[in-house]
Formats: structure tokens, C-alpha cells, sequence
């Protein structure tokens, strides 16, 4: 039994998910021939007949799978040529990223496969449709079952192979393993226990999406774009997805600490928040002044239409059905049900199309009209959105939009135009494949570009230095943004949505806490909206911006003389003038350098300056200097100037602090100066990075029970019921870099076995210089060793004769940062091992050592760089990896031998910079990473 779900959601899925209906199943067993015209013998060896059911060989997942994308993708009639090819190459690449052993080299005609030390070649010269694209995988698949080693799980390598052909399709295609398909299962109820937040990855940073209003998380001021970076005793930085909500989730009632960044301040702080049963309510409803509704819908849930009706009924009533106009909030809303997005359009249009689904290759249209009954056309209607508007909130705007009745305040759209069904599989994994894609009214499509506002509101952050924070001032934070155009591999769209913002108002933004986020009496943007409505004297579109013309001309004079008195109070010239565009270029001169020898170094805080020169007789106003680089220290930073005037120049220094693991490196820096209208001039210049040398770590592990003092038990040193045991773990720097803020963690895996008493320890010591200790860090050098004890008490002994735990051991700030976050490999973050007890046996102390990558030679030629060294290890090295990038270039595997271990490679270069990750991994199952990069 297939079964089919309709999914509309805008973005991540984990605290805040997408939302999927169930409906019948729409395919038969004979509809799951993947071509119509395919004879019986054609399907000789792929159906999985040659292979055993579940095994690799079969593909029988990736089949099937196969046969949804052909009968069902949005663009499959475009899957041929370059497509497909785009597809084979994903599909291979990510499983060669993900499996240590495997190496693919791709040609033009052919594909040489590595597993270990076997290697095969196979032909991929006729690539036309799907099914060539199946003929070359399960040859390949086959070779794969027969050479990878027996602990690699072949459902995970057939999950791999299939996501890397999707995401050469587009963002919201993806096929979900069964756990977290399950995971999905779970958030869809709509209710759990939890925080209330949307979380995702954003370049390897634990990052909030946005707070759920009314949620544990909002009442404790979350915000969207903090960053966790810690919960509890762990660190996120190495941490998935699914990890994070199982330990963000868990009992109503229970506490839970994370330590959060945010942009202005100086460290992390901590949050303790109390979790909560998280029970979306999507709407909400008041009465503003002047008879204005208010409406808010967070996100469209199977209910909202009905919930919304119950609020405009009590709301006329209140008003003696003297409503006077409805403030439609959408903005913050990823999506939901798209039958439910139709409802509340057709709440407030009488007739016309609502919403347009143009579904796959056959281009199948479907319309979905708006009904004349039970429709409210007697009041003028204010639609707020922002860029995370997006998907059915989208639809609902684009419908009144286009239909001409309500007037678009606030943001330009996230702009997904595309509608997901959910497929089961028997695995229990799940496709979520792009279907269709969905034209508002008059065909106009949103897809990548979003639904522009008729009035722009642009909010703008001015914060003095106080006691919790640093000076903050951002005009532009809000085009940071991530939207649907900004993701790898959108959909394209060749009908762009019409019509222009007709009017913008930049306003001053004001942080607000507590219940203060939530009032919508209290929120600029409403007021704004309930002022339009209370001048507007008609019921459409035209007659609101007939009224945003004078509301607009009020309000934004006052507003820009609030920004230039706070600008005044931070001591920058901000009033207004005319600027020469066209003159700026040959007027203005900018420099940026570092302080001393002009490079940034790693660990250090380091003070860029920049001066700005105007050389000619003219007057510039309102400047400003932004920073775009792929350096995470520099990139969209804003550094305001002001006016300056004629032959006169500015000063400008600011704070930047590079990541103490951070590699040597050369990064380009573009710089803009602009206004508030536009970008006048821009530059770019290379800048440069020292890193520093980075830690190494051995330890050993020894079990008290009773021994020395250590733990309660009878000293034998084998664990038994209602003993405590301590674990005592000398840790060496064994590196040629200090290790700052190391640490010791324990992860019980016995479970209701062993209750773990004291389970993270935090190494090193403090500058006997230090004057502070908020100033000061933990350092482990190198060279120097210390002890850290883990407590344990034995609760019970399992029947599988031996209790398990996880060893973690690490640095928080010295670690290979451009490998680990920048490169993706998070796994490097740190070291863990498998620690376990046997029960019966006395425990003998075990022994760890991290390899060693000496590099002998790195050489940069024209067209290539030359990297050659050894890894060292006393327990064997079982692999050696080197990525150029994304593509891996390099693998020796299944040595396991001690001692040096040579490596050598030529890498092939492109222009800019080219990352080089070399990994190497040993019998303890214990790794290390060297980064290097060239500049061509």
C-alpha cells in the first residue's frame, strides 16, 4: 500500500514541521513500472531479482523511488542530458563523502570505483533517462555490497546514493530514513513536549529559525538567529539535528540549560528553560483602536480557517458589526495545509481563482476558485508578511494580493512556490518529492523571487553600549535573510510574480521583552498597519494605497528624524542630503588593513581599520561600509561613517575575533559603501590568516571501585550492582598548540544500567596572569597532562555481559575549525571512543593516542598543489583522506599499519581559493584533520 501525503511548508521541520495530510493511495502495483513503455526483459536485473531483498545490490528502495520522481517530479520531463548526469554525480559524491573507503573518480564516459584497496571501472557513456541512470547505479551498488566492510550499513549507503541524485532536483526533495521520518511522524501531532523553537544547521552552528510565540522559548527570549552553542555540558558544534531535539525535548516540567550566542554580545549566556507541552494554537485574535481587528496566524494547521471565523465573529460582535478593518498577520508562518490556505482566502473574496497547481511533466492544472457564500467584502484588509512568510502563507497573500483586496505590508516573501507529497516506503523511509508548483491569481508565479510588498517596511537597529551589550547598529540585517532564491539548486521560475512595492518606510526598531514581543498594541508594524486602515475609505486594494500615500508621507519624516537622534547619540552625523552616485567612484576612496604586519591571527583579537577619503568638493551623506567574505570573522559586518564632508576623511575600527582553531588561509573581502538607497562603490581586496598550531591528545583510562580511596565497592575492579565507580582519565597534550578550554565528557549507553553521577570534566588551567576570570581561559599545554574523574554509580547488570560508555574528549575553541565547520567534516570536532566494562573481569587501564599528520611538502604550481607527509600512529592507521573541496582526490585504506604512514597527491586547482582536508583515521577508531588551503 502506498501512501501519499500532501506537504506545504515553507521551512525546517524539526521543532516546527511541515505539515502532511494523508489521502488514498494514489498508485497501484502495476503503476509502479517505472516506464509505461518498458518490456518485461528491460527489467532484468533491476528490480532487485538479482540481488537479496534489503541488500544493497537491490536498489529496490532507490526503484521505487525512481518511479515516483519519473511519473511524478515537476520538471521530469527535464531529467535528461546534463540533469541526469548533474544527478549521477550528486548520488555518487555524497556517498563518497559519507563513506570513509569509497572513492569515486568520475569521467566523461566512465567511472572508476574505489572500495578500500579494490577498484573496478564502469561505463556511463549513455545517460539519456532514468532508467540509463539506474543501469549504471546498480552495477555500481552491487560492487559496493560485495567490497565495503561489513560494518558499514547498506540501507544507509542506498539512502545516500538516492539524496545525492535529489538534491540535484531541488531543496525540498529528500528522502527521510526511518528514524527520522518517524521524527516527522511526531512533530506533525502538533503537540509534544518541548521548547518551542524551529532550529536548523547554518554553517555548522545550532541556529534558531524563530521562537513559537507564546512558547517556553519565547516567554525566556529566544530569538531567531541565536545560536546554541551548548546544552547542558555539550557542545552543539559537532551535534546533528536529530541529536539536538533529543536532548532539547523531554519531559513537561523538566529544565533545560543552553548557553546561547547572539550578535552584539561579548560571550555566551546561559538559559534555563523549563520544558513545556508545545500545543501550536495557530491563530490569534484581538481588538485595536478604531474598531481594527487583529489577526494572527502562526502557521496553517487543519483548524485555522474555523478558528479564524470564531475570531471575526467575537470581534464584530464586540463591535456592534462595526468593524472597521482586519489586520491579517502572516508574517513568521512557514506554511501548513493547503486546503486551509484556500479557506482563509476565500473567506474575504467572492469570486475568481484562489491558487493554480500546475502539477508534473503532463503540466496537469488544477484551479481552486473562491465561493460567493459566507464571504466578508464590507472591510479593508492589511495583509503583514515578511521573509519568512512562506508557502500557504504565501498563497493567502498572492490570492488577496492579486484578486485586489488587501493591501501587502512588511518584507518581501521567502518565495516557495512549490507544493511536496510524502511517499511511504516499506522500509519505513519516506521521499518528499516537489509535485507541482502553484501560480497565484493572473499565473504569476512566486517561486524564488516571493511576493513583494506594496509597502516596504525596513526596521532599523540602533543599540548604545549598556552593561549586557555591545553598541549594535544595523540597517540592513533583515536582507541577511536566507529565502527560497538564495538555496542551492531552486526551482526556476519563468513566471515572476508582477507589480512593484509602490512605497518604503524605514523605521526604528525597538527590542522588546517578555509579553512586550507578543502585543501586537506594541508592535510597530501593526500600528502601522491599523493607522493604513482606519484612512482607508474604501474595501480594495486601490483605495488602501490611495491611503498609504498620506500615512506614508506622515510617518516617514518622523521616523527618519527618530533614527538621525539616535544616530546623533552614538555620535554619527546622520542627516540627510543628496549623494552623487555617479561621481562616487572617482569621490570616494576606501582602505581596510590590520593592525601591525595587516594579517588576521587566529585566537587573537585583532582590530581592522578602515578609512574612508573623500577627495572631492561634494558633500556624501548617510554612508555606510559593509563587508561580504567567505571568512566567517569579516562577512556582513556594517560600519557606519555617516556624512563626511568635502576633502576630509573617516576613521572607523572594529573588533574582529578569529576562531582560535581557525586555519592559515587567504580570503577575498569585498567592500561596499552605500546608503540607505543604494550601492555606491565597491571593492575587493585579499586578506590574510595566520593559524595557530593546534592540540593533539593521548589518554588513558583506569576503574576505581573502592581502590585508593577512589569509589565504593569491594576493589576488585570489576563493576558490580550498587558499586561506584570512578573512571579516571589522564588526558596529554601530546600537540605542538595549547588545547584551550579542553574537557573530559561521558555518555552513559547502559542506560537504566548506570546512573552517571559526574559526566563532564573541564581540563586545564589559568594564566597565573589572569585578572578576571570571565577573561580568562582554561589551557591545557602543550606537553602538560591532568586528570579528570567520571562518577558511576552501577544500578544493575545487563545480560549482555558488559556495560558501555562513550568517551569524548576535546577542546571547545582549539580545534580544526575551518575542517570541522567550514569543511562539514563535524565529526572532527573532537575525539570519542567506546569505553566498555566487562561484567566479571577486571578492568585493565586502556590506552588512546591521536594519529599525526606531518606534512613534508606543500608546493603550489600553476595548475596543481603538491602535498605530500605522513600520518604516525602507534595502535595503525586504517585510512587516509583527501578532499580538494567537496571532491575526495585522495584514499589509502585498510593499511593498519603503525608507525609513518606516507601520503602524496596532487591536487588540481581553480581560481580562488581551493580548501584542501587531509583526515586520517586509526584502529582505536580515534582521527585527525589538517587543513590547508591555495590561492590560484
Amino acid at each position: 500500500m502506498i501512501q501519499k501525503y500532501t506537504v506545504h511548508c515553507g521551512l525546517a521541520f524539526l521543532l516546527l514541521s511541515c505539515n502532511a495530510s494523508s489521502s488514498e493511495p494514489v498508485m497501484n502495483k502495476d503503476a509502479l513500472t517505472l516506464f509505461d513503455d518498458m518490456e518485461m526483459e528491460d527489467w532484468d536485473g533491476f528490480e532487485g531479482r538479482t540481488g537479496t531483498a534489503g541488500s544493497l545490490s537491490a536498489l529496490s528502495t532507490l526503484e521505487r523511488d525512481f518511479a515516483f520522481i519519473h511519473h511524478y517530479y515537476v520538471d521530469s520531463d527535464q531529467l535528461k542530458g546534463e540533469r541526469l548526469r548533474e544527478m549521477l554525480n550528486g548520488s555518487l559524491q555524497t556517498v563518497e563523502a559519507q563513506v570513509d573507503e569509497v572513492q569515486f573518480i568520475i569521467k566523461d564516459s566512465e567511472i572508476v570505483s574505489n572500495v578500500g584497496t579494490r577498484s573496478r571501472t564502469f561505463s556511463s557513456q549513455k545517460l539519456e533517462d532514468l532508467n540509463d541512470m539506474l543501469r549504471i547505479l546498480h552495477p555500481i551498488a552491487s560492487f559496493l555490497d560485495g567490497a565495503l566492510s561489513e560494518d558499514v550499513d547498506r540501507p544507509t549507503v542506498e539512502y545516500l546514493l538516492l539524496n545525492g541524485a535529489l538534491n540535484a532536483l531541488d531543496p525540498h526533495s529528500i528522502l527521510l530514513p526511518p528514524v527520522e521520518a518517524a521524527e516527522m511522524e511526531v512533530d506533525n501531532q502538533g503537540e509534544f513536549g518541548g521548547l518551542g523553537i524551529e532550529i536548523s544547521l547554518q554553517d555548522g552552528q545550532l541556529t534558531v529559525k524563530q521562537p513559537i510565540e507564546g512558547t517556553p522559548a519565547w516567554d525566556a527570549g529566544l530569538k531567531a538567529e541565536d545560536s546554541i552553542v551548548r546544552i547542558e555540558n555539550t557542545s552543539t558544534i559537532n551535534m546533528d539535528l536529530d541529536e539536538a531535539v533529543s536532548l532539547l525535548r523531554g519531559k513537561v516540567g523538566e529544565p533545560v540549560t543552553i548557553m546561547v550566542e547572539r550578535t552584539g554580545w561579548t560571550a555566551p549566556r546561559p538559559f534555563t528553560i523549563v520544558r513545556g507541552r508545545i500545543k501550536i494554537d495557530p491563530v490569534k485574535g484581538e481588538l485595536l483602536e478604531g474598531n481594527i481587528g487583529y489577526l494572527k496566524i502562526q502557521s496553517f494547521h487543519k483548524n485555522v480557517a474555523e478558528d479564524m471565523d470564531v475570531f471575526l465573529d467575537q470581534m464584530k460582535k464586540e463591535t456592534n458589526d462595526e468593524l472597521k478593518g482586519l489586520v491579517l498577520d502572516l508574517r513568521n508562518n512557514p506554511g501548513g495545509y493547503l486546503h486551509q490556505a484556500i479557506k482563509v482566502s476565500d473567506r474575504f473574496l467572492r469570486n475568481g481563482v484562489i491558487v493554480a497547481t500546475v502539477e508534473g511533466a503532463e503540466r496537469a492544472r488544477e484551479e481552486n476558485h473562491a465561493r460567493s457564500s459566507n464571504t466578508l467584502i464590507d472591510l479593508p484588509i492589511v495583509v503583514l508578511v515578511n521573509g519568512n512568510s512562506a508557502s500557504a502563507s504565501e498563497i493567502v497573500a498572492g490570492a488577496l494580493r492579486n484578486q485586489s483586496r488587501a493591501v501587502i505590508v512588511g518584507e518581501r516573501t521567502f518565495g516557495k512556490g512549490s507544493v511536496q507529497h510524502l511517499y511511504g516506503n516499506p522500509d519505513n523511509s519516506r521521499l518528499k518529492l516537489t509535485v507541482a508548483q502553484y501560480l497565484t491569481p493572473g499565473d504569476q508565479s512566486i517561486q524564488s523571487v516571493g511576493i513583494p510588498p506594496d509597502i516596504l517596511l525596513e526596521p532599523s537597529l540602533l543599540r548604545p553600549e549598556d552593561e549586557e551589550s555591545d553598541e549594535m547598529i544595523s540597517l540592513y540585517w533583515r536582507e541577511w535573510l536566507t529565502r527560497e532564491g538564495d538555496l542551492a539548486g531552486h526551482l526556476n521560475n519563468d513566471l515572476t510574480l508582477k507589480g512593484q512595492t509602490r512605497f518604503s518606510v524605514r523605521y526604528l526598531f525597538e527590542e522588546k521583552d517578555g509579553a512586550d514581543r507578543t502585543d501586537p498594541k506594541k508592535d510597530w508594524e501593526v500600528l502601522f498597519a491599523r493607522d493604513l486602515l482606519s484612512l482607508t475609505e474604501g474595501v480594495d486594494r486601490a483605495s488602501g494605497l490611495v491611503a498609504a500615500q498620506t500615512l506614508v508621507e506622515r510617518v516617514q519624516p518622523v521616523e527618519a528624524e527618530k533614527i538621525r537622534t539616535q544616530f546623533e547619540e552614538l555620535g554619527i552625523n546622520w542627516t540627510a542630503g543628496v549623494n552623487h552616485y555617479s561621481k562616487a567612484e572617482e569621490d570616494l576612496q576606501i582602505s581596510v588593513y590590520v593592525d601591525e604586519d595587516n594579517v588576521l591571527h587566529a585566537g587573537e583579537e585583532e582590530t581592522l581599520n578602515i578609512k574612508i577619503d573623500n577627495l572631492s568638493e561634494r558633500t556624501y551623506h548617510q554612508l555606510s561600509i559593509l563587508l561580504l567574505s567567505e571568512h566567517p570573522s569579516l562577512d556582513h559586518r556594517e560600519i557606519y561613517v555617516g556624512r563626511i564632508d568635502p576633502k576630509t576623511f573617516h576613521d572607523k575600527t572594529i573588533s574582529v575575533r578569529v576562531p582560535h582553531g581557525y586555519g592559515t588561509e587567504t580570503s577575498e573581502l569585498e567592500i561596499q559603501i552605500r546608503d540607505p538607497e543604494q550601492t555606491m562603490l565597491t571593492k575587493k581586496q585579499l586578506i590574510q590568516t595566520e593559524g595557530k598550531s593546534l592540540p593533539k591528545f593521548a589518554w588513558s583510562v583506569q576503574m576505581f571501585d573502592g581502590v585508593d580511596g577512589k569509589g565504593k565497592g569491594n576493589g576488585n575492579r570489576m563493576p558490580e550492582a550498587g558499586e561506584q565507580i570512578v573512571l579516571s582519565v589522564e588526558v596529554s597534550n601530546i600537540g605542538l598548540g595549547d588545547a584551550v578550554e579542553p574537557y573530559v565528557r561521558m555518555k552513559n549507553r547502559s542506560k537504566k544500567h548506570l546512573d552517571l553521577i559526574q559526566g563532564t570534566v573541564e581540563l586545564g588551567e589559568q594564566d597565573a596572569e589572569c585578572t578576571s576570570e570571565a577573561d580568562c581561559d582554561l589551557i591545557l599545554r602543550a606537553g602538560e597532562k591532568q586528570i579528570g574523574e567520571m562518577v558511576l554509580d552501577v544500578k544493575s547488570l545487563p545480560k549482555e555481559d558488559v556495560l558501555t560508555l562513550e568517551l569524548l574528549v576535546g577542546s571547545n575553541r582549539s580545534y580544526d575549525y575551518n575542517t570541522s565547520v567550514l569543511g562539514g567534516f563535524s565529526e572532527y570536532f573532537q575525539l570519542k571512543n567506546t569505553i566498555e566494562l566487562p561484567i566479571g573481569e577486571s578492568f585493565e587501564q586502556q590506552v588512546y593516542n591521536q594519529p599525526r599528520i606531518v606534512l613534508e611538502l606543500q608546493e603550489k604550481q600553476e595548475e596543481f598543489l603538491e602535498l605530500s607527509g605522513y600520518v604516525e600512529d602507534e595502535s595503525g592507521i586504517t585510512d587516509i583522506l583527501i578532499f580538494n573541496g567537496e571532491d575526495k582526490v585522495y584514499y589509502k585504506g585498510e593499511t593498519g599499519l603503525s608507525g609513518k604512514v606516507p601520503f602524496s597527491v596532487e591536487v588540481d586547482l581553480v581560481d580562488g581559493s581551493n580548501p584542501v582536508y587531509i583526515l586520517a583515521k586509526d584502529n582505536q577508531g580515534l582521527h585527525t584533520s589538517h587543513y590547508v588551503q591555495a590561492w590560484k
